[in-house]
């Protein structure tokens, strides 16, 4: 696809290095299902709720823009070839690949026999502050190669003047955080749809283990006995 092109052109796009997090991201979460490592398990938790945001940004924007003008997206001055069959697997099914992992892992926490405290995602404010650090990295990043390549990787950029694309980066970071609060509500809402316990929920703590609270009838009933005696 990028014969004849410098080595490094494809790590401008924000599309090529969603498939290295991604392939990265998907082998740990196979060690994660073999080596019962804690903190590896907790990573990939928490990983998972950066790259779904990202994976679906780059199938949003891209076909967004790429279906009013081509030209916008993909460079004329690189004649490279790019089939459409590669175009809707790197933009479209790789997303939907993402939003599959997160139903499948809503059901793990909804199972009894599989469920732990490290499938517990983070709170809504940690993801979405994440998110927004890797948003601002790669917009970092792409002012960075923009000087050894001459211009932005995405040709519409390089039309447009500071106030538009500031406005842009603002817009797509907002559009993120609509993903982030999507993902989370429905991961939540199908995990507890299949009957996953609170303890399984963000937002709640897990009780320490051989501690259980009594039910409040039953302290009701312990302090009337108590005043009896």
């Amino acid at each position: 696809m990028f014969a004849g092109l410098d080595p490094y052109f494809q790590y401008q796009f924000l599309t090529m290095l969603n498939h290295i997090a991604q392939t990265i991201f998907f082998v740990m979460a196979a060690l994660s299902d073999i080596i019962p490592w804690r903190p590896l398990r907790r990573f990939t938790t928490y990983a998972y709720t950066i790259l779904l945001p990202i994976a679906s940004i780059v199938g949003i924007l891209f076909w967004s823009i790429y279906l009013y003008d081509q030209d916008l997206m993909i460079p004329k001055e690189r004649n490279f070839d790019y089939p459409m069959a590669l175009n809707k697997f790197q933009h479209g099914y790789v997303s939907l690949l993402m939003w599959m992992e997160l139903f499948l892992r809503a059901v793990r926490r909804a199972s009894p026999a599989h469920a732990r405290d490290d499938d517990i995602v983070p709170p809504l404010r940690v993801q979405m502050t994440s998110t927004a650090i890797v948003a601002i990295l790669y917009i970092g990043w792409m002012h960075v190669t923009k000087v050894w390549a001459g211009g932005f990787p995405y040709p519409f950029l390089n039309l447009l003047d500071d106030w538009g694309r500031m406005g842009f980066f603002a817009g797509s970071v907002l559009l993120v955080w609509c993903v982030v609060f999507l993902g989370d509500r429905s991961s939540n809402q199908i995990a507890r749809m299949l009957g996953a316990k609170e303890r399984h929920l963000p937002g709640l703590t897990p009780p320490a283990a051989g501690q259980h609270q009594k039910p409040k009838i039953s302290q009701k009933k312990d302090n009337q006995e108590n005043k009896l005696d």
